[in-house]
């Protein structure tokens, strides 16, 4: 039924009647349908309708469904809100999206906020921002740049996160908004390559890989000490951006690596000589 209607909704309206009456249905069904599968319903047929046809009163629903008891309406209204970017509504999906990332209950709906707000890096604002800091201009106060603004301080702030997937998608989320090599950002990273759980760990490290460059002494600092990491994948990861950051012949690299030798835990010291033979000039 809810292909049926993707199908049918996404045929032109020709008439404002239609469309206010199509606008109507939906959110009564999202926000007042008796049954999880109602509301679910209304929540599709809000995304069917698109941001241009919807316009803000399809957004405004959408954003009410962010407050859904049933954890299923609330990740449905997450995934269709960054479908409904266009240039007049840019930061109430964005606000909609922080606040469902910091307040939400549910890991699940605080992870996939975060990762939601990293669609917004793929839209025109992220070419406007990456221009401005290329050129060195100061940020003007229009819609894009406090857009941006607030998702990156949303992702920074949820690295402290209680949740590992959380943290998780905040080091994916702060590559993919800023591409540049922003001291929080890179600071966020590194105390993210000291968490508990190698999922977190190795997110940092790929998030690094994106951002950082063979000038941030803090990230490079960072890295190198965890070639020791418990995680293979992790060391493994840590070694080839090491490789592409400073290269094979690093003194500062070379020096770890061989006090690392004289651990005592022999599966250590079967490490360093396996990173060794990666990184020694050839």
């Amino acid at each position: 039924a809810l292909n049926t209607w993707f199908w049918s909704a996404s045929m032109p309206l020709e008439h404002a009647e239609d469309r206010a009456a199509a606008i109507k249905e939906a959110t009564g069904l999202a926000l007042e349908g008796w049954s999880l599968a109602e509301r679910e319903e209304g929540v599709a047929k809000l995304l069917a309708l698109g941001p241009v046809i919807g316009g803000r009163k399809a957004l405004a629903a959408l954003t009410k469904c962010l407050s859904d008891p049933e954890l299923r309406v609330r990740e449905a209204a997450i995934a269709a809100l960054p479908q409904m970017i266009v240039s007049k509504n840019t930061f109430l999906v964005v606000q909609a999206l922080c606040n469902s990332a910091r307040s939400d209950r549910q890991e699940v709906i605080r992870s996939s906020a975060i990762l939601a707000l990293s669609q917004v890096a793929r839209g025109p604002m992220a070419v406007k921002m990456a221009k401005r800091v290329l050129a060195s201009q100061e940020e003007d106060e229009d819609e894009a740049m406090l857009s941006m603004a607030h998702a990156v301080d949303t992702a920074l702030t949820s690295v402290t996160d209680l949740e590992a997937p959380v943290r998780e998608a905040c080091a994916h989320t702060l590559s993919a908004l800023t591409r540049v090599s922003d001291p929080e950002t890179l600071s966020a990273l590194v105390h993210l390559l000291e968490d508990a759980y190698e999922e977190v760990r190795l997110a940092a490290v790929r998030a690094l890989d994106l951002c950082a460059t063979a000038a941030d002494d803090l990230a490079i600092v960072a890295l190198i000490d965890k070639l020791d990491d418990l995680d293979v994948d992790v060391r493994q990861a840590v070694t080839k951006l090491l490789l592409k950051l400073v290269g094979r012949n690093d003194a500062r690299v070379l020096q770890t690596l061989h006090g690392r030798l004289e651990r005592r835990d022999p599966l250590r010291r079967l490490a360093a000589v396996s990173i060794l033979w990666q990184l020694v000039p050839r």
